[in-house]
This record gives structure tokens, sequence and C-alpha cells, in this order.
């Protein structure tokens, strides 16, 4: 059979199929987790390098030769991509090793995965004097201070986007969760659903308040660096935020994004000055649309919510592995209950497309604090967590202790509820009191 992939000469409607490909019954719906998060040297908290003594290329190269992964994919002569079983770990352009968890039917397994991750990643990487940090931005490094892994993708990419995508695609680390649907409908509703509540998720797990060893204002500085970029590939569109989201919709909007390039015998072809639409109808010098080429183009939108044959939400900072789970957990918990969507749409159904722009701008710099339409931030992401909660209960997938889903709930509750603020204002307020200015404190804080 033929890989249709790499056909060329698509038409709009093999696109639309691409994602109404992921369709699956309601009892097959599963839930995934992608965790970027940053490295620091265990001798004084610096940002350690690719290459070296104490370089993130030792750690590769032990879980290749002695832990069982296996190279998938190399650039430029360097391992970017391993695999073991249905797990991915991928290196950013900074060398950093990003988590690809397989999908799950419950949110144990899906804890579980990341657990087994992090408890291997730390035993070999502290044998090259290397910890890693469930925060988005390293605390202490600058941009400069890495040693980013030169690839032609990340240089035709830095060309058609700029200096700002260098700084978050470079620097800042943030927590991805996939999830499934089990219709067309299904689908719009949660992609538009999810899209309206995102900037309150964004509160509620901002953990980017220090860098360069000192507050910077923002209690989630990834979140600021996001909302200040392209806009076109950033800020969700006024077709994702309302009711008549549709996938037609969401292709109309692609289509007219620029591309950055295209692969043909694993090679990149800078595609300058031209939109996927154009690309579609004309094609680039000779080369005819694939399906492939599509997949790659839709790789260049970062808005909070972006639809594959799967929707991923986007918009979470890095957080500490006991916080990690709960961000997949407030996703299932509104996305896999017909209460959560009904919840979702009562809390915005005032909102103006305005209203949302101006609050994703508000919690990224005030977190919890926020305010929209005269109501705290704080209160909203209070129901959004008993929802949440009472949902998953409902949902009663159970682990073999008897426990539902809702216990990955409870370390955020602690933040929600009883500190009454993001892990990025606590941490602040934290740098500011009883820690004095100690980097050492928030990395112990905040290690894998």
């Amino acid at each position: 059979m033929q890989n249709t992939e790499h056909i060329e000469n698509i038409s709009n409607d093999d696109l639309i199929r691409y994602h109404l490909s992921g369709i699956r019954p309601r009892r097959e719906l599963k839930v995934g987790i992608e965790v970027e998060k940053p490295a620091a040297l265990l001798s004084d908290g610096s940002v350690p390098q690719f290459r070296g003594k104490h370089g993130y290329q030792q750690v590769i190269d032990y879980f290749v030769e002695q832990m069982g992964w296996r190279v998938i994919k190399k650039v430029n002569g360097h391992p970017y991509m391993l695999q073991r079983g249905d797990t991915v770990l991928s290196l950013e352009v900074s060398g950093l090793i990003e988590f690809a968890g397989s999908p799950h039917s419950n949110l144990h397994d899906v804890a579980l995965e990341l657990d087994l991750h992090r408890h291997e990643l730390r035993e070999v990487s502290h044998k090259y004097g290397i910890r890693w940090l469930g925060l988005a931005v390293h605390p202490l490094s600058h941009q400069r201070d890495h040693d980013f892994i030169k690839s032609e993708r990340y240089t035709m990419m830095q060309e058609v986007q700029g200096n700002k995508w260098s700084e978050w695609s470079q620097v800042t680390n943030s927590i991805q969760v996939n999830f499934d649907y089990s219709s067309k409908k299904n689908l719009e509703q949660k992609f538009h659903l999810l899209t309206r509540i995102a900037p309150i998720l964004t509160a509620m797990f901002a953990n980017s308040a220090i860098t360069l060893g000192k507050p910077n204002g923002y209690a989630s500085l990834r979140g600021k660096i996001t909302t200040e970029s392209d806009g076109a590939r950033y800020t969700p569109p006024p077709e994702f935020f309302y009711r008549n989201f549709t996938v037609e919709r969401f292709v109309e909007y692609v289509l007219d994004l620029p591309m950055v390039f295209i692969m043909r015998d694993e090679k990149h072809i800078a595609v300058p000055q031209r939109t996927f639409r154009q690309f579609l109808k004309k094609g680039y010098r000779g080369h005819g649309a694939t399906l492939e080429d599509y997949k790659t183009h839709i790789s260049f939108l970062y808005a909070d919510v972006r639809l594959k044959h799967y929707i991923e939400y986007r918009s979470a900072d890095s957080l500490p592995p006991a916080l990690t789970p709960a961000v997949p957990a407030v996703v299932k918990g509104l996305m896999y209950d017909s209460s959560g969507w009904k919840f979702i749409d009562e809390l915005t159904k005032y909102w103006t497309y305005e209203d949302y722009l101006q609050l994703r701008k508000d919690t990224v710099k005030h977190g919890l604090q926020a305010e929209i339409r005269g109501t705290k931030v704080l209160q909203l992401a209070k129901d959004v967590v008993n929802q949440a909660s009472e949902n998953l209960r409902c949902i009663a997938r159970h682990d073999a202790e008897g426990r539902d889903e809702s216990i990955y709930l409870d370390p955020l509750k602690e933040f929600v509820f009883i500190h009454e603020k993001s892990p990025g204002e606590w941490t602040h307020d934290r740098w500011r009191g009883e820690w004095h200015g100690s980097a050492a404190k928030l990395i112990d804080w905040a290690e894998y």
C-alpha cells in the first residue's frame, strides 16, 4: 500500500480528513503528556553544555549504550530522537531532553511513566553532575550561556520567525497535554472551549518568576515571551475562540500562515514568502504539497491549543514532578466529561475576544491575582479545580489502591486553595522572604 503522507498534490479535503482521522470511540479516548525542563550543574547551578565532561551528550550516550534506548533520528551526526517502547525522548535546540510519553487510558499510567522517566533521568544525570528542574526557564542562565545544536531546521526557523522565536524556543520549557475526541462535533467543542479557558490554566501553572538570579516581574516569563512573539503563530485567532469554530476554520487559518520549509530526501528546502495555501495551489520548485508537508507546517503554529489528529494543550509552564500530573488531570477533568464543557461555557459566556486577549497578557504578569470583568482569576481557578476534581471522581478510573484520578490534583490544590498563589507567585515570595535570594533553595524545590 502506498504511503499517502508523501503523495504530492493533496487537497483541502485531505487536510480535513487528516484531523478527523483521530476520531475514536469514547471508551478508547486517551491522554498523553510531553515535558520540557531545564538542567543545572550539581556543582553551582549553572547551565550545562551539550558537549564535555558534564554535558547532555554524556547522558544521551549512556541511555543508548546502557539503558536500552535506540536512536531513531540524528541531526548533524548527533542523536536527536530516542525511543524505547512507545516513549520518545527528543533533544531541543539547546540539547535539553524532552520527554514524550505514550498515550494512556488513565492518568495513573501517565503518572507512572513520567515517574519512571524521572528516576531514570535523575540516576543517570547525577553520574555526570547534572540535575533537571521543573521550571519554565533556567533561574540563573542567559540565552547566550546555552550550547546550541546547530541545524538547518533551526537556522531556517530563526530566519523566518526572528529573535523572539529564538528566545522562546531556546530557553523556555512547557508541559503539553495530548488528548482525543470521539466525533467532529466533539473535537470542535473541546478545541474552542479549551482555548477559552486556557488563560486560567496558564495562571494556575505559572512557574517562571525567577531569571538571571532575580525576580523578573512575571508569574510566567515563558508566557510573556509567548504573548509577545509573532501574533499569527502564537495568538489564538477569533476563529479558535468563538462557538462557531470548526475543523474547516482551523485548516483555513493554517493555510494562510507563512511556510518555513519542506523535507525531501531527508533534506530541508526553504520555502520563503509563500503561504501553505499558495504552496497547495502552485507547488514550489517542482514540489507539490504532501500531507507530511502539512504536518510540518502545523508544527510552526504555537497557539495555546493546537490540532493534529489529536488536540494539544500547550500553555502550561514546566513544573516540579509532584505538580506535573496535575496538568493532564485538569485537562482530562474538563474535557472528558460533558459537565466540564457546560462549566466552561457558563464561566466564559460573557467574555469577548478582546477580554480573552487581555486576560492572556494579565495572567502571565499577575498569575492568579489577575482579573477579568471584575472577577479575580484566583476564584475562577478554584472553580476550575473543583469541577475537574468532581469530574475525575465521576469518571472513576482507580489505581491498585482504589484511588481515583483526582488524587493528581492534590498538589495543585495546595497552591490554589491554601497558598492562593501560582507556583511562580509562591517562589517569588519565597525568594524575597525565607529563601533570601538563594538559587540553591529554588533549585532544590524544583529538582526532578
